[in-house]
């Protein structure tokens, strides 16, 4: 009885692994008549992640490679909607650059990864460990050793991209400021983005005083205004938009990612509907701080930021592909796909606890 049941499960796990192996072939398969089909036959992929949190769509992230080596940031998104491709996102590199790259590795990985802890003040890591990738670099797909390590000189993530050819250090992002210069490289003539474009579409002129992102708290950096901080392909609308028409639907902290209020009762509002600040028609969130007053004493401060760094992560992460089709956090999603009606309730001063987030 006892071999009989063993014989049941190892069936049983055969056939499971078998399916999961053809569901996933047979995926990859539909991606490449689709790529065919639309004159991108010439990129190799991996099916490098996948979402299936709704029973409507399923949602691939497909990561380009050369010669079996990933190239870097060359990820495109797939959505699947009753088994056949509903929206395709094309982030692969372009043909162009495919040509004449290198393949042989001609500085080791080792060595680039020992050259560059000495050199910017690295701190050692036995888990980092290289791996090749390709990087695009002045118009050109380098072949490059990549790795991330902390700086002991202010404790940030850096990300390098070394020549697997002759050792140069080509890029070097900071993963925690994301600062678009290198300041390992004592370049001083530099501009921080942090990812959001400067210029936005709508200037809808809302304000709001807030601890300015990378700033994590007042230990960190100052209150400062920023004005029109909605990015203008993620938000096109602003913050306080629902309907996707020029003008606000609300002049509190609510729109159509971040629906932000205090609950001090704790209670989720079953006690009556909580309270969010009100910008007025000028949207105008600018409002006095004193550390030594009690939390209530700034409430509207604490709301607006938490409305501000709450849209700020919407509108980032988009850029970086978590879209309406990936099943982001939007009221209307503007007829881009997806299912829209899921923004965040942001609770500010919750009373049910201390540090409950």
């Amino acid at each position: 009885m006892v071999k009989d049941i063993l014989i049941k499960l190892i069936s049983f796990q055969f056939l499971l692994i078998f399916s999961l192996g053809y569901s996933q072939s047979n995926t990859k398969a539909q991606f490449e008549r689709y790529l065919s089909e639309n004159n991108l036959n010439y990129v190799n992929f991996n099916i490098k992640s996948k979402i299936e949190n709704n029973e409507h769509y399923k949602v691939y992230y497909l990561q380009q490679e050369l010669n079996n080596i990933e190239i870097y940031n060359s990820i495109s998104t797939v959505v699947f909607k009753e088994e056949s491709i509903a929206n395709f996102s094309n982030r692969f590199t372009e043909k162009k650059y495919l040509k004449n790259v290198d393949f042989e590795v001609k500085y080791s990985s080792s060595d680039a990864l020992s050259n560059a802890i000495s050199t910017y003040n690295l701190k050692a890591d036995s888990e980092a460990v290289p791996s090749l990738k390709y990087f695009l670099f002045n118009e050109r797909l380098e072949l490059t050793w990549n790795f991330q390590l902390f700086s002991l000189n202010d404790n940030n993530l850096y990300n390098f991209f070394i020549s697997a050819i002759n050792g140069k250090t080509l890029h070097v992002e900071n993963m925690t400021y994301n600062c678009k210069s290198n300041h390992l490289l004592n370049d001083q003539s530099h501009s921080h983005t942090h990812f959001m474009q400067s210029a936005p579409s709508l200037n809808d002129g809302a304000a709001y005083g807030v601890i300015k992102l990378p700033n994590e708290s007042p230990n960190h950096g100052p209150f400062e205004t920023v004005v029109n901080p909605s990015d203008p392909v993620a938000s096109p609308f602003g913050w306080h938009d629902t309907d996707g028409n020029i003008g606000p639907e609300y002049t509190i902290t609510r729109g159509n990612n971040i629906y932000a209020r205090e609950d001090d009762e704790g209670d989720n509002s079953q006690s009556g509907t909580d309270y969010s600040p009100d910008g007025g028609n000028s949207l105008n969130f600018i409002y006095d701080f004193d550390i030594s007053g009690a939390p209530p004493s700034y409430q509207d401060l604490s709301i607006t930021n938490l409305f501000y760094t709450g849209n700020m992560m919407h509108d980032i992460w988009y850029n970086y592909g978590f879209d309406e089709q990936s099943g982001n956090f939007q009221e209307n999603n503007y007829g881009n796909g997806g299912q829209g009606g899921d923004s965040v309730i942001a609770d500010a001063q919750d009373g049910s606890g201390l540090n409950n987030a």
